[in-house]
């Protein structure tokens, strides 16, 4: 295992809804279905969230209560995405 590659942080916040930001790093994006009462009333029960996953190789996916997102290459959220508001919480 390369320890300089790229990884998300463990502890991300969102700055709208203050909620921790749920990681799945295993091969899989939001499904088309997913939509913003989705993952507001999903939030706090990962294994719920994980409904609307679909497999795709390469991918990561993340939500908070307010906003979700697939990535398939690495991307630094402060400066990639304007509309993404979510930072460090503290290590």
């Amino acid at each position: 295992m390369n320890s300089m590659a790229a990884k998300s942080c463990s502890k991300l916040r969102c700055t709208k809804c203050d909620k921790k930001i749920v990681r799945f790093e295993d091969d899989v994006r939001w499904a088309e279905s997913v939509d913003y009462i989705f993952v507001r009333n999903y939030n706090t029960y990962p294994e719920k969230l994980r409904e609307g996953l679909d497999n795709a190789p390469g991918f990561s996916s993340y939500a908070c209560q307010c906003q979700w997102i697939s990535l398939e290459e690495t991307k630094r959220v402060e400066s990639d995405f304007d509309h993404i508001k979510w930072h460090c919480g503290g290590h």
